[in-house]
């Protein structure tokens, strides 16, 4: 399902890469975590991590660097996991307090 998510960018990073004991190749991606809120059944608001994969090309991370701090709004996917829902990247990040496109 696609959904809108608003959330601050905590931090940017390139994940470790490595191979599994069966010499799978793994990580080296780049990713986002992102502090969203979550509504509960109670009504209550809580925010809630949640980790972005921005995928291997530096040019797409650059728009996530440059919100680093701020509020940020992107199309995702979503579905419900084990732990919780989880994200998938749907579209390009936009800075939540001015609707433009992060440089």
């Amino acid at each position: 399902m696609k959904a809108i998510l608003t959330a601050q960018v905590l931090q940017v990073y390139k994940a470790p890469a490595g191979k599994t004991k069966d010499g799978e190749p793994y990580g080296g991606d780049w990713r986002a975590t992102l502090m969203a809120p979550q509504v509960l059944q109670d009504g209550q608001e809580i925010l809630q991590p949640h980790e972005l994969r921005l995928g291997d090309d530096e040019a797409a991370v650059k728009p996530w660097k440059a919100l680093l701090g701020r509020s940020a709004t992107v199309a995702v996917d979503f579905y419900a996991s084990k732990n919780g829902l989880g994200f998938r990247l749907a579209g390009a990040p936009t800075d939540a307090a001015t609707a433009k496109a992060a440089a």
